[in-house]
């Protein structure tokens, strides 16, 4: 890709609530990159990626937008907020983009760089185990390559649920990185993966290379749990014609104990606490019970669940526990002001130099480099 074009970051959060810090770094080094390398043609855009049917599509979910305007993160495109966002390469929430992608998806089948594929979960699962069993990993065995075009179409005819997997080419595979260098993936190390669940919404893996590639992304920063991913989206690129954007991947934001920090933190204090005080029911607040005993019941019952952040916090205020803060609304109640964030966030990973420790917003802007950020 020409590093002539204008640049274009984008920051793409998942609508679940208010936004953690290590999100809050992101936003604020793909702004500070577009604005200080971009110059005045330097762009970020916001896209919200919403294709997961799991995830909250209330108002609270959407809480991160609060964030960032607090923080004073804004953005040239994207859902309009506060006097951010717009723009012409929309819609910027995914679920919204079905269209897009299912035509994306049957290009790729056409020309044979993806398929669909019927096996059951149980068959998947039963698959998996023999994998287990005889140590070794498992990788999808391309079954569904097997079928004939008249089976396909009789499955389909049936209503039979399936998937579409990408074919991944066998050969290796080797993304540039701004920050870490050369990362090569060795040929056979990537799985068949899924671009298309049962539910027809697109996967992580496609929804986010069409988009960076249709909204003009020129370079995606992000932090390095998402390095994984990095080797499929080239393939994916490469696949379907696109330029790859310049990649940089930022170190993780570990908890004092070397743990990664993560949103569940708060989860896991407050069931430890609950564990502690042998609550078999939801305690009672001003108003009755701070959680429904159905959701009470779910939330124990399951090690994934979290509940509401509204109730996270009052059974904790009942219960005196001090959640963890890891998400820029808990700094916000605690008193930080934005600008203190701000200069503490852009140290954790990047530093300007000769020392210096104390700085505001615009510093940032016009010394942030991406050499100078740490593996």
């Amino acid at each position: 890709m020409s590093t002539q074009s204008p640049i274009r970051t984008r920051f793409a959060p998942s609508p679940s609530g208010h936004l953690h810090v290590g999100g809050a770094r992101t936003a604020l080094f793909c702004l500070a990159y577009a604005k200080g390398r971009g110059g005045p043609q330097g762009q970020m855009l916001l896209r919200i990626e919403d294709t997961d049917q799991r995830r909250s599509s209330d108002a609270a979910s959407m809480a991160f937008l609060e964030d960032l305007h607090w923080l004073g993160i804004s953005w040239d495109e994207g859902p309009t907020f506060e006097g951010s966002g717009g723009g012409d390469t929309g819609p910027y929430f995914q679920s919204k983009r079905l269209q897009i992608y299912g035509e994306y998806l049957e290009k790729l089948i056409d020309q044979g760089h993806a398929y669909r594929a019927f096996e059951t979960p149980e068959e998947l699962n039963a698959k998996r185990a023999e994998a287990r069993a005889a140590k070794q990993p498992y990788r999808y065995d391309r079954a569904a390559l097997s079928l004939s075009k008249e089976q396909i179409e009789q499955l389909m005819a049936a209503n039979t649920p399936y998937v579409i997997r990408f074919k991944v080419p066998d050969n290796a595979i080797t993304v540039v990185d701004e920050v870490l260098g050369e990362v090569t993936t060795e040929a056979g190390q990537l799985d068949d993966f899924v671009i298309c669940k049962t539910d027809g919404f697109p996967t992580y893996h496609l929804a986010v290379v069409v988009d960076d590639a249709l909204m003009g992304v020129t370079h995606v920063i992000r932090g390095q749990e998402h390095l994984n991913n990095t080797p499929k989206h080239a393939a994916l690129q490469d696949a379907l014609g696109f330029d790859r954007p310049v990649y940089a991947h930022l170190s993780l934001i570990m908890n004092p104990d070397g743990s990664k920090m993560s949103k569940r933190d708060q989860d896991k204090t407050l069931r430890k606490a609950v564990k502690e005080a042998g609550l078999t029911e939801p305690p009672l607040g001003q108003d009755g019970p701070v959680v429904s005993l159905s959701d009470w019941s779910a939330w124990l019952g399951s090690k994934d669940g979290q509940l509401r952040p509204d109730e996270t916090e009052q059974l904790a205020a009942l219960l005196g526990v001090q959640l963890p803060e890891i998400n820029v609304n808990d700094f916000k109640r605690a008193g930080y002001l934005p600008e203190v964030l701000i200069n503490y966030l852009a140290l954790l990973g990047w530093s300007p130099g000769g020392d210096r420790e104390q700085f505001d917003m615009s510093f940032l802007v016009e010394h942030f480099d991406l050499k100078r950020v740490v593996k």
